[in-house]
């Protein structure tokens, strides 16, 4: 099977239509950039992405970029041999919400439902992460319950988020005990917490893996799955080789192995 793991699907002014009737008024508009060809959702205050794609290298459309036909993004994958695709979200890619927790909430859990919706008529082939209000962890856990009944497959995470919070802070170990529990993997994504700005952080995964690793967080929660999205991999054996090295430095005397050969 040919999986793309990590595609991504463009919001769309249907995407907020399922907010509560007492958060419509946190439903964006759209407003232009100062520059570039991108615009930006404004709402509470803040600016979120919005991009405005240049589709002719890729052959892809807006109706099928943003799931407005379903049918076309299912024969593109057919046109590119993929027989799964697995759903980013992009305006929550370089999103901040910091002081804005019910805007958070009302979008996270819109934008939820308007992709399992719309994923509905793909027959299995469409799979979606869930983006969860993180700022409002009880509402996170709720958010991450019902994403895992329609359909997510993963959870959406960044390497720093919620006001500059590591991915080893304690804050985030209801989502984790959660998600194992649920046997659904967080999924640290390429981003930041750059309030619109149009190109995100790609650290965000090398930065989150050596707290990861270090934490104790894995062996805490065994079962935890977690995956390291649009990063590449040849950083992975360089921070291994810090994480043994540091560990080795940090190692009581004696306990060293290549002190007790030489012994």
């Amino acid at each position: 099977m040919r999986i793309d793991a990590d595609a991504h699907v463009d919001e769309t002014d249907a995407t907020w239509e399922y907010m509560k009737v007492t958060e419509k008024v946190f439903r964006p508009e759209t407003v232009d950039t100062p520059s570039g060809p991108d615009k930006r959702w404004a709402t509470d205050g803040l600016t979120l992405r919005r991009p405005v794609r240049d589709f002719k290298r890729t052959g892809v459309t807006t109706a099928a970029g943003q799931l407005i036909d379903v049918g076309a993004r299912l024969r593109h994958l057919d046109e590119l041999r993929i027989d799964l695709q697995v759903l980013y979200p992009t305006t929550f890619i370089g999103s901040r919400f910091v002081g804005h927790q019910d805007c958070e909430l009302a979008l996270k859990r819109s934008y939820n439902r308007w992709v399992a919706d719309r994923t509905q008529e793909s027959g299995g082939r469409l799979r979606w992460i869930a983006v969860l209000p993180l700022l409002s962890m009880d509402e996170a856990l709720n958010e991450l319950q019902w994403a895992k009944e329609h359909g997510a497959c993963g959870v959406f995470k960044k390497g720093v988020e919620c006001g500059g919070m590591s991915i080893s802070d304690p804050h985030f170990f209801p989502l984790y005990e959660t998600a194992s529990e649920l046997d659904i993997p967080i999924c640290i994504h390429a981003g930041s917490e750059s309030g619109g700005t149009l190109q995100p952080s790609a650290l965000g995964p090398v930065q989150a893996f050596h707290p990861l690793v270090t934490s104790g967080i894995l062996d805490r929660i065994p079962k935890l799955r977690v995956g390291f999205i649009e990063a590449g991999a040849s950083w992975i054996p360089f921070l291994l080789t810090n994480i043994a090295r540091a560990r080795s430095a940090d190692a009581p005397a004696g306990s060293h192995p290549r002190k007790q050969a030489a012994g």
